[in-house]
């Protein structure tokens, strides 16, 4: 069994969120990979014991200008595994946050992506190409 994933969302609009500094799980509606039928509605779940590669993209912009805070999280089950954060004035120009690391799994542990701002003028731009979601066993 060798699990691996590519996910993206293809909604092509603005993600806004309903409240500032609460984490919100990001959508991935189009699977371009699942080789083992491991992901369904957002979420990964592993099949077997393992590391696994892990990585994420958001495109973060603004309905004004003014400095603001993206973060992303990748958790496993309920637990954040991986975090980034990101700050700046994205309104004229947006900005792509990724997030990349290993993780350590158990069969039937779960991976999400999450997002939060710090302002709910903060959103995310939703596309095939700016909202992704992929991971793989390495061992």
């Amino acid at each position: 069994t060798q699990p691996a994933f590519i996910t993206h969302n293809n909604s092509n609009n603005n993600h806004t969120f309903s409240s500032a500094e609460s984490y919100e799980q990001l959508a991935f509606n189009v699977e371009v990979i699942d080789k083992n039928s491991d992901f369904s509605n957002s979420t990964f779940t592993a099949p077997v014991d393992g590391t696994y590669f892990v990585t994420s993209g958001q495109m973060f912009n603004a309905s004004s200008s003014g400095e603001i805070r993206h973060d992303i999280a990748i958790y496993v089950n309920s637990s954040i595994a991986l975090y980034r954060q990101d700050k700046g004035d994205n309104y004229a120009i947006a900005k792509t946050v990724n997030i990349v690391g290993l993780i350590d799994l158990d069969a039937n542990d779960t991976v999400k992506v999450y997002s939060r701002v710090s302002d709910t003028k903060g959103r995310i731009y939703v596309s095939q190409t700016t909202s992704t979601f992929h991971g793989y066993l390495v061992a």
